[in-house]
């Protein structure tokens, strides 16, 4: 064989490997970009995700909404027998929403028979635990101890576990849901 005679059959051979790799060049390139906009649309879903807006575990400003809160569930489930309209004054500055409407239930039996049982009960909330945190809106579990006090009686005690969800307006924390767990 001659030079001549091998050139042409290598020619083609060349050709064939170069639109080879031109192509596994494009496919790389299509992969590459399919699989960007599949990151971005997955970037897009996680960023609204609540479970990366719930601070909770990671914000210590939290603490000013589980300090307010606490100290509002003490004063609202702590009453006088000699006074217990005051602690529905302070309950009308703190609660709203279905908060109040329920407080309000409960509360309105409660000092219909406050004076007739001359019962005190202060409330003292011990642990507390976040559960969600946000700019707004809080969600805080109180596990509180009541202390109560009949004229004449032994004091007693009872333990209440309650969900207390609250949202901030002005930057206040007002309770607007309280349940019992």
């Amino acid at each position: 064989m001659t030079l001549t005679e091998t050139r042409p059959e290598t020619e083609p051979v060349a050709q064939r490997r170069r639109w080879r790799a031109y192509a596994a060049v494009a496919v790389l390139v299509t992969l590459i970009f399919v699989a960007g906009v599949w990151i971005q649309v997955r970037a897009a879903d996680v960023r609204g995700d609540p479970l990366l807006t719930n601070r909770a575990g990671r914000d210590a400003g939290g603490q000013q909404a589980v300090s307010q809160l606490a100290a509002a569930v003490s004063r609202i489930f702590s009453y006088s027998a000699t006074d217990p309209a005051a602690t529905g004054r302070f309950a009308a500055q703190v609660l709203t929403g279905n908060a109040a409407s329920q407080y309000q239930l409960l509360f309105g039996q409660v000092q219909a028979q406050a004076a007739t049982q001359r019962l005190s009960v202060t409330t003292t909330v011990g642990t507390t635990a976040v559960s969600y945190l946000d700019d707004t809106k809080a969600v805080v579990l109180l596990f509180c101890d009541q202390r109560a006090v009949r004229a004449g009686q032994q004091p007693t005690t009872a333990a209440a576990d309650l969900l207390v969800t609250a949202n901030q307006r002005d930057g206040r924390w007002l309770i607007s849901d309280i349940r019992a767990v």
